[in-house]
């Protein structure tokens, strides 16, 4: 049987005598290594280029002519060098950057991934390099793949920025609303709420387990009256709910049309609830409108459903 010899790897700083004097330029010099590493063609390399204030390790080249900046250090992942590539990746407008290290961190793993995500026109790369040697073989360089561009990250990116927007939009919506809310002395419902990127506030109404409610959505705002007097009160939010359906044809006739008796077959909580249309992604010209819409609806809500409440006590 043929011997099986283990693999030795080498520190970077026991073969190269210098980062600057020797590991760079000898990377440049192989940089098809990091072409097959990354499988991305990677032509004319030139080290040490300067840009004003700025000096990158290497900077080559895309077939399309595209500029690449490629940082790379002995030992381990540092603050300091992520924050040269994105420098330099921003200096030189580089559409690729590669980072290439003996140890990458976690920490900055995720912070190569999350500039992935960003959608910022560049490719960013995170590269561990080991020198390796098999029994008395030359020496051979290993690259490690640690973060790189997908599809994935993209995409991960896109529904990150889609939701920071959404909260974002919705904080906005709900200081306008609650500001119309707030400057009408008989609305004391939501009176001391304040505005947030969650989906809704709630407001107490004088009786434990029952609340109004307010929903915000893209296209719609919804009124509620909800009832949930918490684990185990099952028995309770039915009986409770029922004792409102005794005054639903008053409460509808009130009201009008538009009311929603809603039993929740199979969960715990029971609510009436009205839904007017527009949201926070209505243009926010609509938004005055919609605000006054929703604070006459809302004042209107509360008033047919209040003596019922009040026959709780």
């Amino acid at each position: 049987m043929k011997t099986i010899e283990r693999i030795e790897t080498i520190n970077l700083r026991n073969h190269f005598k210098s980062e600057s004097g020797e590991f760079t330029p000898w990377l440049a010099e192989n940089l098809n290594y990091v072409s097959e590493a990354i499988n991305v063609k990677l032509f004319n390399p030139s080290t040490e280029q300067t840009s004003e204030n700025f000096r990158v390790d290497i900077q080559a080249e895309l077939e399309d002519g595209s500029g690449v900046v490629i940082e790379n250090q002995f030992g381990d992942s540092n603050h300091d060098h992520l924050g040269k590539i994105i420098t330099y990746r921003t200096a030189f407008d580089a559409k690729v950057a590669i980072w290439i290290v003996e140890r990458a961190k976690q920490e900055h793993v995720d912070a190569v991934d999350w500039l992935n995500e960003t959608d910022s026109g560049c490719d960013f790369y995170l590269l561990e390099l080991q020198l390796i040697r098999i029994g008395e073989s030359p020496l051979g360089p290993l690259f490690t793949i640690k973060a790189a561009p997908s599809v994935e990250a993209r995409e991960k990116g896109q529904i990150k920025r889609n939701e920071t927007r959404r909260h974002e939009m919705r904080f906005k919506f709900w200081t306008g609303l609650l500001k119309v809310f707030k400057t009408d002395k008989s609305m004391t419902a939501f009176k001391n709420s304040s505005a947030t990127k969650d989906s809704f506030i709630s407001s107490g109404a004088g009786i434990g387990g029952i609340q109004w409610h307010l929903w915000v959505t893209k296209d719609n705002v919804r009124c509620e009256l909800r009832i949930d007097k918490g684990k185990g009160a099952e028995e309770d939010n039915i009986k409770i709910f029922q004792h409102f359906l005794k005054d639903r044809e008053t409460i509808d006739n009130n009201f009008g049309p538009g009311l929603i008796w809603d039993d929740k077959e199979g969960y715990r909580a029971k609510s009436i609830w009205t839904e007017l249309k527009g949201g926070y992604n209505n243009p926010e010209d609509e938004w005055p409108r919609i605000f006054e819409v929703d604070l006459e609806i809302t004042k209107r809500f509360i008033s047919v459903l209040k003596n019922s409440v009040q026959k709780l006590k």
